[in-house]
């Protein structure tokens, strides 16, 4: 019988790595794999920071694969709270 992986990490995983995950005009291909790497390095940057999973974690970055992973590698772990780059000073 097929388990059934319900968190973010588990999906990532479970498909080939050699597949591609994010693929976006004029950027580079990202691959399962390498995603994988990414969410394992952020987890290990940020725990190092002594953050624990019910902290938040802002991100404010432009809408690109580079985003997506981000947000991608900081939910898998934590609270992540993706934000408009585009906001002023007193709307953060």
């Amino acid at each position: 019988m097929k388990t059934i992986k319900n968190t973010i990490y588990d999906l990532v995983t479970s498909n080939n790595g050699r597949d591609t995950v994010f693929e976006a005009p004029n950027e580079v291909k990202t691959t399962y794999d390498e995603l994988k790497e990414y969410i394992d390095k952020t987890y290990l940057q940020l725990s190092s920071l002594n953050l624990n999973t019910s902290d938040k974690i802002g991100i404010v970055l432009s809408n690109s694969s580079c985003m997506a992973a981000t947000y991608i590698a900081i939910t898998s772990n934590f609270i992540s709270c993706p934000l408009n780059p585009s906001f002023t000073k007193e709307e953060f």
